[in-house]
């Protein structure tokens, strides 16, 4: 990788910041595409360091072709902008950072729960498994799916889709087959779920259902022996959240099954700023964490959760006291930056 790839003023910085992406582990072809255009762009009209102020993105994103280019791809471009300019920035230049446009006006929100708030959902599933056991549902799994998906970040359909032979107990890891990017990914396993999932597998086993133990059985199945489906676990969850006080705002607010997966994000990301971890670092590692193809998805959590919840998350600033407070009070969270046990 060499400035002779590319041709404008720019072209020393585009190498510098491909070659940091590429020793985080990060292959986005994407942001490279991107950056060629960007390079081609500032070729053309002669634009150099200092001229990257708030007109010349304006009248880059002008130039783009909003008419045949979909809301997704306009928002990748203008985030691999962004991430330039981040570095830029960073580096000590005089560059404006511009902020994302929004990919859709309907995008849902999402809820970030608080530690306490987990802790309550945890508790009201534990209180809930043993009157579940004398009847045929699935609410016997779910203390063992919720933390499941809060400690490791994976997608509800990827839980529901692991068989026995997936999760190795003894080297503490779990095996994704089925993923949403359709790359097997190997998630590792705190002690504390290591536990729960022990103890959810004696009491599955004690179930008469046929073949629970099989290898190539699902790992999470209702009383009935059968695979659990995502609608029963949305219906379950909505009955906790209930028990544990939770307001449930209704289908376009949540709080969904799928808000612990945007929690375990945020909260991890949390943790590593509050350990003096810069947020610009934390990126490539969340982005590993939640299985993120390359890291515009996992920016895009964190500018969600800053309209939402801006007393979470300042992405320019660092966090706020009154989050070092909750951070201070902070329940375990991930197994990626810290193993509880």
């Amino acid at each position: 990788m060499s400035s002779d790839e590319y041709y404008s003023l720019l072209a020393e910085y585009i190498v510098r910041l491909r070659h940091e992406k590429t020793l985080h582990g990060f292959s986005s072809l994407s942001l490279f595409y991107t950056l060629g255009e960007l390079d081609r762009y500032w070729a053309a009209n002669g634009i150099g360091i200092t001229d990257l102020k708030k007109e010349a993105y304006e009248k880059w994103f002008d130039s783009l072709d909003h008419d045949n280019l979909s809301r997704k791809t306009i928002y990748a471009k203008a985030a691999a902008y962004r991430q330039l300019m981040i570095y830029l920035s960073r580096i000590g230049k005089p560059v404006f950072i511009p902020a994302l446009p929004r990919e859709n006006e309907h995008k849902f929100i999402p809820y970030i729960f608080t530690h306490k708030e987990i802790r309550l959902l945890f508790k009201a599933s534990e209180q809930q498994i043993m009157r579940s056991l004398t009847s045929k549902n699935f609410m016997f799994s779910m203390p063992a799916i919720l933390r499941l998906l809060y400690s490791t970040g994976i997608r509800l359909g990827e839980a529901l889709s692991l068989r026995n032979q997936d999760i190795d107990f003894e080297h503490r890891q779990i095996i994704l087959n089925n993923t949403k990017n359709r790359h097997q990914r190997i998630v590792p396993v705190n002690q504390s779920l290591l536990a729960v999932l022990e103890q959810y597998v004696s009491y599955r086993n004690k179930l008469r259902c046929r073949n629970a133990a099989e290898k190539d059985a699902f790992f999470f199945v209702s009383n009935k022996g059968t695979q659990g489906t995502c609608s029963a676990v949305e219906r379950w969850f909505k009955q906790l959240l209930r028990k544990a006080g939770i307001p449930y705002k209704g289908h376009f607010a949540g709080p969904r099954v799928h808000d612990l997966r945007h929690t375990a994000c945020i909260h991890a990301m949390m943790k590593m700023t509050a350990q003096g971890v810069d947020l610009y670092t934390c990126l490539p590692v969340l982005s590993k964490f939640m299985g993120h193809m390359d890291v515009y998805a996992t920016e895009h959590y964190l500018r969600l959760t800053q309209e939402a919840y801006p007393e979470v998350i300042n992405q320019q600033a660092g966090l706020s006291s009154g989050i070092r407070r909750v951070i201070t009070d902070a329940y375990p969270v991930s197994n990626l930056i810290e193993d509880e046990g």
